[in-house]
């Protein structure tokens, strides 16, 4: 039985590597092509950047709708379903190109965003996932996935940019084939849906969170972060100098005229460094 829990937490850790692999390739795809086409596109070069920030706007907003609904579907139907706004999304962009309509290319881009929203908790997936001991290296797997997925999207975006009327028409076509693949991946995920009492116990209400007036922090005093020297010499006036330089550059000193109170002081305290005065001192 154990032998069989391995192989499927392994064979869904490399479902989710794959997942990733596709939004990153798809993003970095966007991050290639998305400005010079919303350039082309729009009435002015001040939009041109516009579909890009509607497409990370609504990745923001939908990371806390995209956790609510997988508390209650699962993971499998959840991703499932962003790959259903990425497709609709590629695709909507994929006209909007053709057409050269601006607005249209932008609806495409929003929802191409509600696809990204979900994709980042992939790598939550994967530790939910994982056992315990295996938890870290399922993660490092899931995010390695798109960091080799990083320079495929650019490659592509190259190659396919003139490969439908309307420069990357192509390249969003492609796109809507790639998170066709990212459905068929999700559709063989076998992470359980969360239970019942899962659901109930959560965390404190938003409207609790947002109604909370302060954080309480931790604070230090910041004495106890400076490093601690002791100076050790029965002639106050040699170590003027060398305290002033010290508290300038940040230390902390305790100073001592007496070998024996000096013992005393280094016993009890934490000390970083003691300068001991010259034997030949006046």
């Amino acid at each position: 039985m154990p032998h069989q829990t391995t192989l499927k937490t392994k064979r869904n850790v490399v479902l989710l590597a794959l997942s990733q692999a596709v939004l990153i390739t798809g993003t970095s795809l966007l991050l290639a092509s998305c400005a010079l086409v919303g350039m082309t596109l729009s009435s002015t070069k001040a939009l041109a950047t516009l579909p890009l920030a509607l497409l990370f706007l609504a990745q923001m907003a939908t990371t806390i709708p995209a956790s609510l609904y997988m508390q209650r579907v699962g993971r499998r139907l959840g991703f499932m379903t962003s790959s259903v706004f990425g497709m609709a999304g590629a695709a909507i962009a994929t006209v909007g190109v053709m057409q050269a309509e601006f607005s249209i290319f932008c609806l495409g881009t929003i929802l191409i965003g509600v696809f990204n929203g979900f994709g980042q908790y992939y790598r939550f997936a994967a530790a939910e996932a994982a056992p315990e001991e295996y938890r870290s290296r399922a993660i490092s797997y899931v995010l390695a996935g798109g960091l080799i997925a990083a320079f495929a999207g650019p490659n592509l975006a190259k190659w396919s940019r003139q490969l439908l009327p309307g420069e990357f028409a192509g390249s969003y076509a492609i796109l809507t084939g790639i998170y066709l693949l990212a459905f068929s991946i999700a559709f063989f995920l076998t992470i359980p849906k969360p239970g019942a009492t899962t659901r109930s116990v959560g965390g404190r209400p938003l409207a609790e969170i947002a109604r909370q007036h302060g954080v309480d922090i931790q604070t230090y005093n910041i004495e106890d972060l400076r490093p601690l020297v002791q100076m050790v010499d029965d002639e106050p006036n040699s170590t003027k100098l060398l305290k002033k330089v010290l508290l300038k550059k940040g230390y902390s000193v305790d100073e001592s005229n007496d070998s024996r109170q000096a013992l005393e002081l280094i016993k009890d305290g934490d000390y970083d460094i003691v300068c001991m005065g010259s034997p030949y001192s006046a």
